[in-house]
């Protein structure tokens, strides 16, 4: 069902190292070039040393071949020439080398395939230059009939530049198949993209701790029925009901509904399971095989092991199945409820031309009665009554979802949708995460925090909860009023926005379309 990008190019059929973990391979690589690229400068160097003489002072010298040259003496001068040119762009291009080796690492240790492909770019000319110029220089010296006695110190030069000319063709074919991994794979290194077995077994049948990069606080340690709201669903089994094959989703994927972290949002047909013919429109969240890195995956196991068990709210975008087949490589299709009018942030922005400002609903049916062909969907502008409704809607879907003892974590307008009642329901749970016998959790900073949404002592010390979220929910309301602002976006994160949000000098200014009494 899903698509799959070969490994590697189809020009190359056999991978270096066996195609383990070439991560490590290259860091290793890199470690190696500097050595190389030193030995050989020490060998170049003494080999210059050595044979400067018959170069320089050909009429002290009783093993130079000097007749050609006596004759013509033009020919000293080119040779020296050729010579000098090799010796050096040699030491330019092993300079540039140890440098090179060093970003090598580092685009190793990141993983980062554009660097990866500039480095490619700008080394492979011009190690082809360098050994053009060693080619030259050794048919000059043979044809000019200019050369020096040979000495076992020109034999190891020579093999150790012959052992370079062949370890860096294996280098850059390490590297190449490396960069074509990272396009086919991403961020993660294929190893480490497929979970494990204990992962996927942890995923089915449940695990007695929560994973994911967070550090629990224990509040009390009371034992709580398997099925309360608030026991752990995230340590639960997954609920084999939920399970959806692959052929009963038809996807249309030239018009994706959005984009995230994770993936990509697919509008989706869904068949009867019993009868084909009836059908479904629904959403499906799919992973991006490029660039899904684990926390974001993660995050949807997570939402959606949390929609299978918090149960359904109609203000709540709910959980139709899931397809998990795939599960181990990292690839699950996550089938939700289809909201047409997107995201209310989208939509307020896209209708602030047509946004009608009055609650009173005689005066909105009569504006909308001046002008009948300016509507959204057969519904006329939004009103403020829709902001207020919309209001009501989203505390409802808090309330039914801290009931559940679920903290969200990232609400916001963007995560709010409209169906095609224009009625609202709280979807995107990637940064949700579940508290049993705890009323805190502490993040970890390596996950990507929404700061214009969190509450103080979400930005100080990285303390979510149920308190928090309704922090989210004022900034949301905020949003709404202001017919999708932007919340503090004059301001940038740092140590100085915490602090005069901490002492009250920075706050959210009245939204145009909010009266004092709300």
């Amino acid at each position: 069902m899903t698509r799959r990008t070969n490994r590697y190019p189809s020009w190359c059929p056999v991978k270096p190292c066996c195609g383990i973990f070439l991560q490590g391979a290259i860091k290793a690589l890199a470690i190696i070039n500097v050595g190389s690229n030193l030995l050989l400068a020490l060998l170049l160097s003494s080999r210059i040393v050595a044979v400067s003489p018959y170069y320089w002072d050909t009429a002290n010298s009783g093993n130079v071949n000097t007749d050609q040259i006596t004759n013509d003496q033009s020919l000293l001068t080119q040779t020296r020439f050729v010579t000098c040119t090799f010796w050096g762009y040699s030491y330019f291009f092993m300079f540039t080398n140890c440098v090179y080796s060093k970003f090598l690492y580092n685009m190793a240790t990141k993983r980062n395939r554009a660097q990866l492909r500039i480095w490619l770019i700008t080394t492979i000319p011009s190690y082809f230059i360098w050994l053009t110029l060693y080619c030259v220089e050794a048919v000059w010296l043979a044809m000019s009939g200019f050369y020096s006695p040979v000495t076992y110190l020109d034999i190891y030069t020579n093999m150790a530049i012959w052992s370079f000319i062949i370890y860096k063709v294996y280098a850059f074919w390490i590297v190449a198949c490396f960069y074509m991994e990272l396009k086919s794979c991403g961020v993660l290194n294929r190893a480490l993209r497929e979970l494990s077995d204990n992962e996927v077994e942890e995923f089915f049948k449940g695990a007695s701790t929560a994973r994911g990069g967070i550090v629990l606080v224990d509040e009390e340690d009371d034992a709580e029925a398997p099925d309360s709201p608030s026991s752990d669903f995230t340590s639960r089994p997954y609920k084999p009901d939920f399970e959806i094959t692959p052929d009963r989703i038809v996807l249309e994927e030239n018009f994706p509904l959005g984009k995230g972290a994770f993936g990509t949002v697919l509008k989706a047909t869904l068949k009867n399971k019993d009868n084909p013919e009836i059908t479904d429109v629904v959403a499906v969240k799919t992973v991006n095989s490029e660039n899904c890195d684990e926390i974001c995956f993660r995050a949807l196991l997570i939402e959606v092991k949390i929609l299978s068990y918090i149960g359904k709210h109609e203000n709540v975008v709910n959980l139709i199945g899931a397809c998990t087949g795939n599960l181990k490589q990292r690839n699950i299709y996550v089938v939700v409820e289809f909201c047409p009018y997107g995201c209310v942030m989208n939509y307020l922005r896209a209708n602030r031309g047509i946004f009608i400002d009055c609650v009173d609903p005689i005066k909105i049916l009569e504006m909308k009665n001046l002008c009948p062909y300016v509507s959204t969907a057969g519904v006329g502008g939004p009103t403020v009554l829709d902001l207020i409704k919309w209001s009501k809607q989203t505390a409802d879907g808090m309330q039914f979802i801290s009931s559940r003892k679920v903290i969200h974590g990232d609400l916001a307008a963007r995560n709010v949708l409209l169906t095609a009642n224009l009625d609202v329901k709280i979807a995107d749970f990637g940064l949700s995460r579940q508290l049993y016998k705890y009323t805190t959790y502490v993040k970890n900073s390596d996950e990507p925090l929404p700061w214009r949404w969190m509450a103080l002592e979400s930005l100080v010390h990285l303390n979510f909860s149920t308190q928090s979220d309704v922090w989210a929910y004022g900034v949301t309301l905020w949003e709404y009023f202001t017919c999708g602002g932007t919340p503090f976006a004059l301001e940038t994160f740092s140590q100085d926005f915490v602090q005069l949000l901490k002492t009250g000098q920075l706050t959210l200014p009245q939204p145009p379309y909010a009266s004092n009494e709300m």
